[in-house]
């Protein structure tokens, strides 16, 4: 789960005769005009979206590379409108879609309900304001109320983190929900196997972060995006999940959970089905350069 982040060797890995793979690389920090534009394939910016020297670098980084796959279909037309050669690229998914699919019991110290069936896995947290909307107090007030109006349809909320520095904005949040019967906050930071297993308890979920939803996704449960970056609407487009992103500058975040709440209820069997289709799809295609040691 990374962006396009250059080390040297990658740089300079025909130079040095060093085999290169990209695998599940995604771009990200892209500007929201920008990420409407290539989501609605009309891009008419007249700047460049990318740096010259960096498309120039990435350009060639592709044509050397021995495998080239990226998290998502939009990554991949980031890397068309660039000008990569996209003839070599493939999208293979995020490689936490390769998280194994136990189902054992959540660890005993996560204090998740056993015998609950309406649980709402709601993970929050920070990225210092640099998000779509700069403004994290305005969408945490928004989820707030939100929760509040799913725990009247009756959910019980857990809340869960999967960054340290989340746990400062995950207890406000709380707070502000203020129901220490019916919302539960762990703050336990927990190995992805074990946050897999607490997860499928879950009937749905609702995350900030990258890396929460897809676990959501490799655990089979549906989630709704906090669309917050490029990257968070990349891996959602690369799952089907179109239609269950909230970006952070929407105004309308509580009517959009609670209307997506309802289409969950009515296509849980439907969505369930497509996310283990893109779990098998994906699991094919992450393992293949190491079936066909492409590495070596």
């Amino acid at each position: 789960m990374i962006k396009f982040r250059f080390h040297r060797t990658s740089l300079f890995g025909n130079e040095a005769k060093k085999h290169i793979i990209i695998w599940g690389s995604g771009h990200d920090w892209q500007t929201k005009p920008v990420l409407e534009s290539v989501i609605n394939n009309h891009y008419k910016i007249p700047a460049p979206i990318m740096n010259p020297i960096t498309s120039k670098k990435l350009a060639e980084i592709v044509e050397y590379a021995k495998y080239v796959g990226v998290r998502g279909p939009l990554t991949y037309e980031v890397l068309k409108l660039i000008g990569v050669n996209t003839e070599k690229i493939h999208i293979c998914g995020d490689p936490g879609m390769l998280l194994p699919d136990e189902h054992r019991l959540p660890p005993p110290n996560s204090e998740i309900w056993e015998n609950e069936k309406k649980i709402v896995g709601l993970n929050w947290g920070t990225s210092y304001n640099r998000i779509y909307g700069s403004n994290e107090i305005k969408v945490e007030d928004q989820l707030a109320e939100t929760v509040k109006k799913l725990i009247q349809k009756g959910y019980k909320i857990y809340m869960f983190i999967v960054w340290k520095a989340d746990i400062n904005p995950s207890l406000r949040l709380y707070k502000k929900i203020n129901d220490t019967h019916n919302v539960r906050l762990s703050t336990n930071y927990y190995h992805q196997n074990d946050l897999l297993n607490i997860l499928q308890r879950c009937h749905f979920t609702i995350n900030l972060k990258l890396h929460a939803n897809v676990i959501s996704a490799a655990a089979g449960i549906p989630f709704i995006t906090l669309g917050y970056r490029f990257k968070s609407f990349d891996f959602a487009h690369s799952v089907g999940l179109n239609d269950f992103i909230i970006s952070t500058d929407s105004p309308t975040i509580i009517k959009d959970i609670i209307q997506m709440e309802e289409i969950i209820n009515n296509k849980e069997p439907f969505i369930k089905k497509q996310l283990q289709s893109y779990r098998n799809l994906y699991t094919k295609k992450l393992i293949q350069p190491f079936q066909k040691n492409l590495y070596m």
